[in-house]
């Protein structure tokens, strides 16, 4: 059924309304009766909006109330606040939108102005150092004169010159180098450039790797008649030879005869002992041998002895 107080839909068996608080109860027993004026048949109150026998219209239904929505005070004063409030410099002093405006484009148009006279002021020392160091910055050096072209005026000659072909040069090659070929698995690689000098590398080689107490290297560099003449074919006695031998220097080696597949070469020795002391100078006669195409000590005499400085 319809509140007649606010023309809601409630239930029927409500007492009061539950939108506006209308009571059901008084309305009750005041109950008053009307007849359609369509048909005559009755009805009782309150008045319903349609006859319930012939559909007449008995009355205007009253339209739903229109809801409008209210701002709560304190949210409204916020929004006058928030809106009304200043703006202010370091100094308590009151901008407008026109101080705001005007002090922007001050700050703009002074970098503007400064970038200007930076630009100008670099144009100048380029005109001024193209017009006196012209001639002088034009050399064959092509680095240079890239360089220095984003401040100065290039003339027409400059540009031929750069674009002239540069000179080619003569490329000397560089000594080969050639590895040790393999009597055993060596890394060490001897630097070769005449015969002579080929044999005498050897030499130092040689001696370097005892220096460095690479006995198992050195051993596969003596021929098969030099391990049995001189170290009865046993590697132990070859390396105990130098196990009171710190260093080993090779003052010099000089070839005395060298062909493709044997040489003679002497060189001057000079050992340290563990205790660091320098014995004297003794000169070896070497002679080698091609053994698998890489040199080889075939047999080794003493030549002469000097006393230690």
């Amino acid at each position: 059924m319809l509140c007649p107080s606010c023309s809601s839909s409630i239930p029927s068996e409500s007492q009061f309304c539950p939108l506006c608080g209308h009571s059901f109860s008084e309305e009750q027993n005041n109950l008053e009766t009307g007849e359609c004026p369509n048909c005559g048949q009755p009805y009782g109150f309150p008045e319903p909006a349609f006859c319930g026998s012939c559909g007449y219209q008995l009355s205007q239904p009253e339209s739903a109330p229109l809801f409008i929505p209210q701002i709560h005070p304190d949210i409204e004063n916020a929004n006058k606040n928030t809106s009304e409030k200043p703006i202010t410099n370091d100094y308590g002093e009151t901008l407008t939108r026109k101080n705001i405006y005007f002090t922007a484009a001050a700050v703009v148009g002074i970098f503007v102005a400064i970038g200007i006279f930076l630009i100008g002021g670099a144009m100048l020392l380029s005109q001024k150092g193209g017009q006196t160091n012209l001639g002088a910055t034009l050399t064959p050096n092509r680095d240079a004169i890239f360089t220095e072209a984003w401040q100065t005026v290039i003339s027409e000659q400059a540009i031929s010159d750069l674009l002239s072909p540069v000179p080619s040069l003569t490329v000397t090659p560089l000594t080969e180098w050639t590895s040790t070929p393999t009597l055993a698995q060596v890394p060490t690689e001897i630097r070769i450039t005449n015969l002579n000098q080929e044999v005498e590398e050897f030499i130092y080689f040689y001696w370097g790797l005892i220096d460095k107490k690479d006995y198992d290297t050195a051993w596969h560099y003596q021929s098969d008649g030099f391990k049995r003449d001189f170290n009865n074919n046993n590697f132990n006695t070859f390396s105990s030879g130098f196990q009171y031998t710190r260093n080993v220097t090779v003052l010099i080696a000089k070839t005395i005869n060298a062909t493709e597949s044997s040489a003679t070469v002497e060189a001057d020795l000079q050992f340290t002992t563990i205790d660091d002391k320098k014995s004297a100078i003794t000169t070896h006669r070497y002679n080698l041998i091609k053994v698998n195409n890489q040199w080889v000590i075939d047999s080794a005499i003493k030549v002469s002895t000097e006393t230690a400085p």
